[in-house]
């Protein structure tokens, strides 16, 4: 072979390195469940909508800019949060509690990719604060489809 031949052998090999191959596997997330067995879900952890957190390694912000005070622009606030072996999910609502409930409720299934059922199996709690609501504060709200669920009046 001469060089250009060589040359055309090579750059063929990199477009097969560098090209990524056709039904490949996308990134996914081993989420421990409360029975231990295992979810994979997308990794959302690269999103543009999921903010890592400044102050906590291995913490996640979901579908928000962490900097805008709660209760005025938020509705809702997810954190993700994996340390020491352990991950979960901590959903804070405000005003108006059910409304804003289901829609934490359905961008997190969407993020993960998970059914109602299968949702209840993830270790989370849904919180509200004590100015959103005195009659549900610190109190674990729960989706609103699973067992136990805190019903918002």
């Amino acid at each position: 072979m001469n060089q250009a031949q060589w040359q055309s052998v090579l750059i063929a090999v990199g477009v097969f390195i560098f090209v990524p191959l056709h039904g490949a596997r996308a990134k996914t997330l081993s989420l421990e469940t409360i029975t231990g067995s295992i979810f994979e879900v997308p990794d959302f952890r690269q999103d543009p909508d999921v903010t890592p957190a400044l102050l906590a390694r291995g913490a996640y912000y979901l579908g928000y800019a962490p900097y805008h005070r709660f209760g005025q622009n938020q509705r809702y606030r997810i954190l993700y949060h994996e340390a020491q072996g352990t991950q979960g999910f901590s959903i804070w609502i405000s005003r108006p509690l059910q409304k804003n409930r289901l829609d934490a409720e359905k961008y997190l299934m969407n993020k993960l990719k998970l059914s109602k059922g299968q949702m209840c199996f993830l270790r989370y709690s849904v919180m509200t604060d004590i100015s959103s609501s005195r009659a549900y504060a610190v109190k674990d709200l729960k989706f609103s489809f699973c067992p136990g669920a805190v019903r918002i009046k």
